[in-house]
């Protein structure tokens, strides 16, 4: 189990992405999305051939752009604004306790949390979020984009993860 910031350049971000799903396909994978509704991950990786009924999504951005139809769909949970650490973090911690078997957390993205939320505070959550991973002994994959990566952010939680890989894949 490792804790690791994946910063990915612009250019196929969600492929590479969608690589990552398609290389732990026979674990459940929680994907915190913050940037990219989950209906059009869904739509996209289904296009890709890639199995999803082992994906589990936390969609922050949906309901914050008044996306007005929420597609019923038992593997997503809604939360209402990508600023509400609180509920990712509680919504996040029920999803490991209610899934079962081997797990990798992902959230996309860093960068787009720290858009929403201080330097400070995204640390904080970070440091929760971790902490939670390493006592469910869940691999988690922070995604970074990196025209856009929030160097304070990085730096501040460069301590608290146990590699930072730049990928040109």
């Amino acid at each position: 189990m490792a804790i690791s910031v994946y910063v990915f350049k612009e250019e196929n971000y969600y492929k590479q992405i969608y690589q990552i799903i398609k290389e732990n396909d026979n674990k459940s994978i929680i994907i915190v999305t913050t940037n990219k509704p989950a209906d059009m991950i869904l739509n996209e990786i289904n296009e890709e051939k890639i199995k999803t009924q082992n994906l589990f999504f936390i969609d922050t951005i949906s309901k914050y752009i008044g996306k007005k139809e929420l597609p019923k769909n038992d593997n997503v949970v809604y939360i209402d604004d990508p600023a509400n650490l609180t509920e990712i973090g509680i919504v996040t911690k029920l999803g490991i306790e209610k899934i079962t078997g081997e797990k990798v957390l992902i959230f996309d993205s860093l960068t787009t949390l720290s858009l929403y939320n201080s330097s400070k505070n995204v640390v904080r959550f970070y440091n929760f979020f971790f902490q939670l991973a390493r006592v469910n002994d869940i691999e988690t994959i922070i995604i970074a984009l990196e025209s856009d990566i929030d160097k304070e952010a990085l730096n501040s939680i460069h301590g608290l993860v146990d590699q930072v890989k730049t990928y040109d894949r």
